[in-house]
């Protein structure tokens, strides 16, 4: 009996942790990176219906949650603007991960990949990331005086 309580206790606790390979390796919420030359510009990102998710002055490291429910993306708009410099505008989508698929399809043979995939990843958002990651800009001075 204490012999199968030790072997079944590991396979038990593999089966309930490890579906989902992109929730395991990289979770519901994604660090975005924001660099600007010169620095100390202000950041301001909000979500698809205008709700202001973040404001801060870069350097900055933004969390940023992967969905906005089962199966749905979460993508965002990201204003970056410093006084006397050209205002930057760009949209972070979400993406596919490659965690998601790659991950997944190693755990198809054993029935865990496809829980991965149809369940657990899509529930946590881990499914997605975004693009871009890394935000590296130099800001142009304006010409407007």
């Amino acid at each position: 009996m204490n012999k199968l309580f030790t072997i079944s206790l590991p396979v038990l606790l593999l089966v309930c942790f490890l579906p989902g390979c992109a929730s395991v390796v990289t979770g519901d919420i994604e660090r975005v990176r924001v660099i600007t030359y010169p620095p100390e510009a202000v950041v301001t990102v909000t979500d698809d219906k205008g709700y202001l998710l973040y404001k801060g002055v870069t350097p900055a490291n933004i969390p940023m949650r992967k969905s906005s429910g089962f199966f749905q993306r979460q993508d965002f708009d990201m204003s970056i603007e410093r006084e006397g410099y050209e205002p930057v505008y760009m949209t972070l989508q979400g993406v596919t991960s490659s965690w998601y698929v790659a991950g997944n399809a190693l755990l198809l043979p054993s029935g865990l990949g496809l829980l991965g995939w149809l369940v657990v990843d899509p529930f946590t958002g881990a499914m997605w990331t975004y693009e871009p990651q890394y935000v590296e800009l130099n800001l142009l001075q304006s010409q407007v005086k």
